[in-house]
């Protein structure tokens, strides 16, 4: 009778197995529970792409145009900073000398009342084109007052001082580099021009940037050439 007992029991353990196999079967086969189609995950995975895509392009786009923003204020500060120091150095001017392409030779003052530029009185700004270099000659503030030519205003300043060039009474220091070209224009007359216009052009950080500027020559000059 034990033997038939647990022969009894076995049979139900079983019975139960069996039936929860069927339940999980039945669990599993039902039409809410089925898995993805290889069709649906294709799709998925193609919009997926095109997401993906699309943010891509989004942030290439702003990354080409925060590269041409920051190129363009290159530029446009170059230019500034180039003007701002030929402004600066040509508006003391009083009266211009000499004018080429390249070149202005003008006086700032007749600090000594003689009616002649003295050479300490002298600018001369160059556009070296060997080198892009823009420099200015001047006399040293040290210079002998031996030394310190006086010329009449009838001389021809650009070989006067084109002749002076890089001697210990005529240095010169590079005001900036990378230009290309300088035309200095004098509106008016050369003797009697208060203005100043002038072409130029820099190489900047996406090639060469041209611009054209003025500058009032405020310095106060009345002497005439002598007879």
């Amino acid at each position: 009778m034990i033997n038939l007992a647990l022969e009894d029991r076995s049979a139900v353990t079983e019975w139960r197995r069996r039936r929860r196999r069927v339940r999980t079967r039945f669990r599993l086969a039902r039409p809410g529970s089925r898995g993805f189609t290889l069709v649906e995950i294709m799709l998925a995975l193609a919009i997926t792409s095109l997401v993906a895509m699309v943010v891509a392009s989004l942030l290439f786009s702003v990354a080409n145009g925060t590269a041409s923003h920051d190129a363009a204020q290159g530029n446009n500060s170059l230019i500034d900073v180039t003007c701002t120091r030929i402004n600066t150095t040509v508006r003391p001017a009083g009266r211009v000398l000499a004018q080429a392409d390249g070149v202005l030779v003008f006086w700032t003052s007749d600090s000594d009342g003689n009616n002649k530029p003295n050479l300490s009185e002298i600018r001369r700004l160059e556009l070296d084109a060997a080198t892009g270099n823009l420099i200015l000659y001047a006399a040293p503030q040290t210079i002998n007052p031996w030394d310190d030519t006086s010329y009449d205003l009838a001389q021809d300043f650009a070989s006067v001082t084109a002749a002076l060039r890089n001697t210990a009474n005529f240095p010169g220091k590079t005001l900036m580099n990378n230009v290309q070209k300088w035309t200095p224009t004098p509106v008016g007359a050369i003797n009697t021009s208060k203005l100043l216009t002038y072409r130029l052009t820099v190489n900047g950080p996406t090639g060469a940037i041209s611009a054209r500027a003025a500058v009032a020559m405020r310095g106060q000059i009345t002497a005439t050439a002598q007879p």
